[in-house]
């Protein structure tokens, strides 16, 4: 079985431990006596799902996956070059400007915090 076949499986698992959970309710609401089998439906599929992620995951790490920086397997597996961050936090994160100013009567200090303009705003 490969990794993303136990991964698949695990999902499908979550899935009707999700509905086996539901009908536990349900039943448990009726004082129904199928509640029982509901339970443990419901605990036998979340025991699936997490055996079947761990085997996911157990073959991933074998499989040298994450070997390559351009890995499908992860959208953060190839890391940012700093100038991006840099621009993107300069574009869309302005620093706040911090104000430290003292309250005589509380004998605490006030922070005021101006936000900057943005450099770019959206067009009416």
């Amino acid at each position: 079985m490969s990794a993303s076949t136990a991964s698949a499986l695990a999902y499908v698992l979550l899935v009707m431990g999700f509905a086996a959970l539901g009908l536990l309710v349900g039943a448990l609401a009726t004082g129904s006596a199928v509640a029982v089998a509901f339970f443990v439906g419901l605990v036998a599929c979340l025991a699936g799902s997490v055996m079947g992620f761990r085997t996911a995951s157990r073959k991933l790490s074998k499989s040298e996956a994450f070997d390559e920086a351009t890995s499908p397997v992860s959208i953060f597996s190839a890391p940012l070059p700093q100038e991006q961050i840099d621009r993107y936090l300069e574009n869309y994160r302005p620093q706040r400007r911090v104000t430290h100013s003292s309250n005589t009567r509380s004998n605490r200090d006030v922070v005021t915090v101006t936000p900057l303009q943005p450099k770019y705003r959206a067009v009416a």
